[in-house]
């Protein structure tokens, strides 16, 4: 009934644009922003719930779990303005923060069919530890158990971070909601 989940994430946002200035020099401002964020998580977790249900007597189980996260987020944001006669300014904005906080997690899986088991998590981080406010994360999915020690999983993520600190040249804000369809297999040994 006892476990161990280790949970890694990595994106890489980025945008590159142009900007029209206004005001009566008018101009242009090449724009370019980059945002690394990662984390490491592990957690100890507990089977809290197990069994069957229904006339097929299928299986489904709980787990609740908690530990601690490593974050880090990388911002840069930089512009190359041209105003009037003046070309080539330069501004750069951004920095990186990196930080532990506490997290907890709940999830749930319940056996539909013979080889399909949907399941869903819910987690939440931060709390206020190190500036970070609050971290969540909401997944709805489902398993397909095409092999014996493998099944493909797909489904829906929804994440959100509200992290902000002061820093000696200026704030550093992180506040990003993040949602879409993910895809991925599971290997069990």
């Amino acid at each position: 009934d006892w476990g161990i989940i280790a949970d890694l994430y990595y994106v890489d946002l980025g945008m590159d644009g142009q900007a029209d200035l206004p005001g009566p020099g008018g101009g242009t401002a090449d724009v370019d922003i980059d945002i690394t964020q990662k984390w490491a998580a592990l957690m100890g977790s507990y089977r809290f719930a197990h069994g069957t249900y229904g006339p097929s007597n299928r299986s489904f189980a709980w787990d609740a779990a908690a530990g601690v996260r490593w974050n880090s987020i990388k911002q840069k944001a930089e512009a190359d303005v041209d105003v009037g006669h003046r070309s080539g300014v330069q501004t750069s904005l951004g920095g990186t923060e990196t930080w532990w906080e506490p997290t907890i997690m709940l999830r749930g899986a319940y056996d539909v069919a013979e080889k399909w088991t949907i399941g869903g998590r819910v987690e939440l981080g931060g709390f206020g530890v190190n500036d970070d406010k609050l971290q969540y994360t909401a997944v709805l999915g489902a398993d397909w158990h095409k092999w014996e020690n493998v099944s493909l999983k797909f489904g829906y993520v929804f994440y959100g971070i509200d992290y902000e600190t002061d820093r000696s040249d200026g704030a550093f804000e992180y506040d990003v909601d993040q949602h879409g369809p993910f895809i991925g297999a599971t290997i069990r040994f």
